[in-house]
């Protein structure tokens, strides 16, 4: 097994896809690939084990083997991969998990849900985009194993605060977004953008459009050369996937899904850092909010020095 496997969490239902994107994903990087599944113990694990005539011990191991067997028998024939089934809380099961085999990379399906609002409020998803150490790749049922158009959301702007975790956290989502996609394939670079002061101008009275105006267009001049400076880093003369460029107004939630949803993206890449100096940082409510905004596959990641709360 090598050093840094994909660790693919699935359950019988959502095996086949997940399954079929991290073996691509092992094939390409020439990664091992290893399966995990979790399953929480009763609510009330001393009477449901009374109740089968067992020991609390003893139910979990039936719980635990019975899904082992289900999800062995959902992979494919020719698979040979190490099968994990462990029983605890699912978000820490699945961190400890990665932290243990040196996980280079989570790739499961997203938590069902209902209804437009909050899918990932409080969900096992949550909890990894907000704790997993490695990037975390949500992959729907019908998504789409060999990848060949990728958004990678990037945020360029020069006036941010901790620019050195920005530009961290932006070249890890462009390699990323150069790792999943096939060779053939492109990327597409977005950054969203907003003259949020644009409308202070109005005490300038009669000459506030025309100074409103110039303020606006001196800020997409920025991103622009912003944006421009970012991409160089990945000439279009190399081998690998072709890089455009999209410099997109408004807000990012709105915008990047959109980009996302207007190229038929099979994957959407972002960071999901906010805020750094926590142990454990916390997921910003931009990232938050196209994550929720998002219909298709997701990955997201953190910056180089982000230290996981959930250890052994």
């Amino acid at each position: 097994m090598t050093e840094r496997p994909i660790l693919a969490v699935v359950d019988p239902k959502s095996a086949p896809a997940v399954i079929a994107a991290a073996r691509r994903q092992a094939e390409r990087r020439g990664l091992g690939l290893q399966v995990l599944g979790v399953i929480e113990a009763p609510r009330n694990l001393r009477a449901a084990a009374k109740a089968a005539g067992l020991s609390p011990d003893a139910l979990i191991d039936r719980l635990t083997g019975a899904l082992k067997r289900d999800i062995e028998a959902a992979l494919p024939g020719d698979l040979d991969v190490p099968v994990t089934v462990r029983c605890g809380k699912a978000f820490i099961e699945i961190i400890l998990c990665a932290v243990e085999v040196h996980a280079a990379l989570v790739i499961k399906a997203p938590d069902p849900f209902t209804g437009a609002a909050m899918r990932l409020f409080a969900s096992t998803d949550q909890h990894l985009l907000r704790k997993c150490p490695c990037p975390v790749w949500l992959v729907p049922e019908g998504g789409a194993p060999h990848v060949r158009t990728v958004v990678a959301a990037v945020d360029v702007d020069p006036e941010a605060a901790e620019p050195d975790t920005l530009a961290d956290v932006n070249a890890r989502v462009m390699e990323a977004a150069r790792t999943v996609c096939e060779p053939d394939g492109e990327i597409h670079l977005v950054h969203a953008w907003q003259a949020e002061d644009q409308g202070l101008f109005w005490a300038f009275g009669g000459d506030g459009e025309q100074a409103s105006q110039a303020y606006a267009d001196a800020v997409k001049t920025g991103r622009r050369r912003a944006l421009d400076a970012f991409a160089a880093g990945y000439p279009q003369g190399e081998p690998g996937p072709r890089v455009i460029k999209r410099l997109m107004r408004g807000p990012a939630h709105e915008v990047i899904a959109e980009a996302a949803r207007r190229v038929r993206a099979d994957v959407l890449v972002m960071g999901t850092v906010a805020r750094t100096g926590l142990r454990g940082v916390i997921i910003g409510n931009t990232a938050e909010n196209i994550l929720n905004a998002a219909a298709g596959s997701v990955i997201a990641v953190k910056p180089s020095s982000f230290v996981t709360p959930i250890l052994p």
